[in-house]
């Protein structure tokens, strides 16, 4: 199991006013990110995904090279808001642990380390995405999975346990759960590792360059179809997060410039 990693810190963890002016205005810039994905989903040409009740990033109405086109550009823009919800709560919370609970600024580093740029599966998952989860999913699915499978099964455990809590958030929305597309991308994300360590061993060539970054992209893209429709078809895009409609300034700059009948419907 790959050790634990943090990523690089930039911001100053010695001055505690400059760490939180820092974090505030990374704060600030996610929470900008965010409106700006959630509001691309929220207007692309696919019935219902915009809104509570949920809608198919696949449009049929669409020949096959618009319908995947759009299909792709709606889970690249769900991941990218996933990465910078996730960032704009961690930000908060360290806002409240650095600048009310006077807690030392060293003992909240980033969570993620610029994920954009991973040049395979396992830089992706060990390395750049976030790792709060980390040490669960090594004490109860990695330990599980390597009693019965030896190193394979330890990756696919995490990746399945992984998978099982992804599935569960889900539940609270009211429409169930979708056990085998959701779990189905995490296990998948542990079958992929499973293949770069096997590619390594046989060919003696680690995976990594640009060519490495085109292989990620390619699977990532194309396995997380999988995990974003389900979420999508439960109405994730349509949600009111962290701040109301009329107060989300990509969203009001859209409606703005494009018109008022564009408001999106919640």
């Amino acid at each position: 199991m790959a050790k634990s990693f943090r990523a690089i810190e930039t911001r100053n963890t010695s001055n505690r006013v400059s760490f939180i002016i820092s974090t505030f205005g990374r704060f600030i810039l996610h929470l900008c990110l965010f409106d700006l994905f959630q509001t691309t989903l929220q207007i692309l040409p696919l019935p219902g995904l915009g809104t509570t009740k949920g809608g198919s990033v696949y449009n049929k109405a669409f020949p096959s090279p618009l319908r995947y086109g759009v299909s792709t550009i709606a889970v690249l823009s769900t991941g990218a808001a996933v990465y910078a919800g996730l960032e704009v709560g961690h930000n908060v919370i360290t806002l409240i642990g650095v600048g009310l609970l006077q807690l030392d600024p060293a003992d909240h580093p980033p969570i993620f380390s610029k994920p954009w740029l991973s040049t395979s599966l396992r830089d992706l998952w060990s390395r750049r995405w976030h790792s709060v989860f980390r040490n669960y999913f090594a004490i109860l699915g990695y330990a599980a999975g390597h009693r019965i499978m030896g190193e394979v099964g330890g990756v696919l455990g995490v990746f399945f346990l992984s998978g099982l809590l992804h599935d569960w958030t889900i539940w609270g929305m009211g429409k169930g759960t979708d056990f085998w597309r959701i779990v189905g991308f995490f296990y998948l994300q542990g079958i992929g590792m499973c293949v770069e360590a096997t590619f390594s061993v046989v060919t003696g060539r680690k995976i990594r360059g640009w060519w490495g970054r085109a292989w990620t992209c390619l699977f990532m893209l194309t396995t997380a179809h999988l995990v974003v429709e389900a979420w999508l078809q439960r109405g994730l895009a349509g949600g009111i997060y962290f701040v109301k409609p009329e107060y989300r300034p990509v969203l009001k700059l859209y409606q703005y410039f494009v018109g008022r009948q564009c408001i999106v419907q919640y």
